[in-house]
């Protein structure tokens, strides 16, 4: 749960030192690391592969992807700029993070305990 936490607070921070045209020496290291990183780890994570190397590399190669996709759509449309690279990026990569929260979140909690149906001499537990 703590991993896309994390990741959400990366993104909101690259989106808001390019908004916000903050010139700073951490801000290109962010930006890499968002890029190459955040947008395909929440799906790769969300396909289970067996093991967590090979779902960090393929999470980097869609994160590949997904960036070389948003480049590209936005110079065929002229309208190329890095804000709205990062905002067009952000855009499609904070819903799968919220909902790979909402869901580790519901997934947590415990459910109330089932009441036992009586059959004969043998007790059964009803399960949802």
């Amino acid at each position: 749960m703590a991993r896309p936490i994390a990741e959400l607070a990366l993104v909101i921070t690259t989106l808001t030192l390019s908004i916000g045209d903050w010139r700073n020496p951490i801000r290109p290291f962010l930006a890499l690391l968002f890029f190459f990183s955040i947008p395909g780890l929440p799906i790769a994570r969300r396909c289970r592969f067996g093991s967590i190397g090979i779902q960090i590399a393929i999470g980097v190669a869609m994160s590949t992807v997904c960036a070389t996709f948003g480049a590209q759509v936005l110079l065929w449309i002229h309208a190329w700029k890095p804000t709205s690279y990062v905002v067009a990026v952000s855009a499609f990569t904070i819903p799968f993070l919220a909902v790979e929260i909402a869901t580790s979140t519901l997934g947590r909690k415990r459910r109330k305990p089932c009441h036992p149906i009586v059959v004969g001499q043998k007790a059964q537990v009803a399960t949802l």
